[in-house]
């Protein structure tokens, strides 16, 4: 099956068109308004007409790419073709190694024409997307693409959730205080100085301008608990997905075939008012997904990595099953030579262990600092010496060295904190790390999902005796 989807030509070309347009005008034009003022008419005529051309070279450019995009929904991939007036690109993604799929639709634009845009991003090297854009009817590309994912295995069926949740109300408060006082902090840093030098005619200014600030904050303020009031996070049996925005909508889903681990953090905010931050990482791509804000942080979590475990133990099933179906096909093999030695495996593949950081190798950058600080002071005393300056040199030795030392005690406290605060744990199935002391942070994920395991030594290992185990 083949499905070619095209951008509507009122959404891709003539919407961006208008509102570029009116915004390029009204800033030439307020120049152009300026240079008569300052009787250069010569140089306002220049400000429009060159705003006229950047208009013209922005339609030509919108309607080479309205006729360059084309999107094909194929069986086992999806390909995007678009470009510019000089620029043609086409990606290519296989539907297997899709991570998530969204849609988003913009306020206006769903208003005024009733379009929007679906996203799809896959696994790999940084991750792959595909954008397509301006559709006349998003809800159906975005069924298509669904329905794609289901012919490759996917169940996402996203019948009744199995937990939903909702952005708890301490998170909302914490998040537009914060916000306030941010605004408050750039104000002051910015107008602090002017409002105290300032005569009477200036407070009326500043005054004025504060009023005009504190709207225009009022608003984005508005937005934002309108955003995270309206947030909701679903939990299926075969995968995830969260709805954002209030004026501009977004919803994504995240299959669970592809969803690497999940981990939850409670800063000491969190800690107070009993919110946590759900964090998801999708197989091979280069960010995390946050779900902020809610109280049930922990249960969600357990509830992902439950539907994730279902689907993983679903998927070695059918495959089981299929391989067994090709043994009784297949003649009989041959039989192969049994590695011996050293090659032959002969450990528990069940074993489970703890770990921790060994403290002395922890805190070696520290010592390493000083170390530099307490050369390179001596190295400019030594030279201040030799050029006859000596109580200059001893004084910027031991002016460096006490800055060195400073910079070496705080790195020593925070290494050795995060060294016996963190935990490592290697499960029969996956590998766990932990984080507990102000903060609390939860990272784990199966080896099936492990591309590569690095073991990393130097000088310094080697006279510990220690090893950094870097898993991939």
């Amino acid at each position: 099956m083949e499905v070619v989807i095209k951008p509507d030509r009122t959404a891709a070309v003539w919407y961006p068109l208008g509102y570029s347009t009116l915004w390029l005008l009204a800033i030439s034009g307020f120049f152009s308004v300026l240079a008569l003022l300052g009787d250069a008419a010569i140089m306002a005529l220049f400000l429009m007409g060159g705003a006229l051309g950047i208009v013209f070279l922005n339609w030509l450019n919108l309607e080479a790419r309205f006729k360059k995009s084309e999107f094909t929904l194929k069986d086992d991939r999806f390909i995007a073709r678009t470009g510019g007036l000089f620029s043609d690109t086409t990606s290519e993604l296989a539907v297997r190694n899709v991570t998530f799929v969204a849609y988003e639709l913009p306020f206006f634009e769903r208003i005024l024409l009733g379009t929007g845009t679906v996203r799809v991003e896959s696994a790999g090297s940084g991750g792959c997307e595909i954008r397509m854009f301006h559709l006349k009817e998003p809800l159906q590309a975005l069924e298509q693409v669904l329905d794609a994912l289901r012919r490759n295995g996917f169940r996402m069926a996203m019948g009744t959730p199995i937990q939903e949740h909702r952005v708890a109300m301490p998170g909302i408060i914490v998040d537009i205080i914060g916000r306030l006082l941010g605004y408050i902090f750039l104000a002051l840093i910015f107008f602090g100085e002017a409002i105290v030098k300032a005569q009477e005619s200036g407070l009326i200014v500043i005054a004025g301008v504060s009023v005009f600030g504190f709207v225009v904050a009022s608003f984005v303020l508005v937005i934002r608990y309108l955003d995270l009031y309206s947030r909701r996070y679903r939990l299926y049996c075969d995968g995830v997905d969260f709805e954002e925005g209030y004026f501009t909508k977004r919803r994504t889903f995240i299959p669970a075939e592809n969803i690497a681990d999940t981990r939850v953090d409670q800063a000491i905010i969190g800690r107070i008012f009993g919110f946590w931050d759900v964090k998801v990482s999708c197989q091979g791509a280069g960010k995390e997904i946050t779900f902020a804000y809610l109280a049930q942080g922990k249960r969600m979590t357990e509830g992902i990595d439950a539907a994730v475990e279902e689907t993983r133990a679903r998927k070695t099933k059918e495959e089981t099953g299929r391989v067994e179906e090709e043994i009784d096909e297949a003649p009989s093999p041959r039989k192969v030579k049994q590695p011996r030695g050293e090659d032959a495996f002969t450990g528990d593949r069940t074993w489970t262990g703890e770990f921790k950081q060994t403290l002395s190798r922890a805190i070696m950058p520290a010592v390493a600092t000083f170390g530099f600080g307490l050369v390179l002071a001596l190295i400019v005393a030594i030279l201040a010496v030799i050029a006859g300056e000596s109580a200059v040199g001893i004084g910027v030795g031991i002016g460096l060295a006490l800055v060195f030392g400073g910079l070496a005690a705080l790195s020593a406290v925070s290494l050795y904190i995060r060294a016996a605060m963190t935990d490592y744990r290697i499960g029969e199935d996956s590998v766990f790390e932990r984080f507990e002391f102000i903060v609390k942070k939860r990272k784990e994920f199966s080896f099936d999902k492990v591309t590569s395991v690095s073991f990393l030594r130097n000088p310094i290992d080697w006279l510990l005796d220690t090893v950094t185990v870097r898993i991939t």
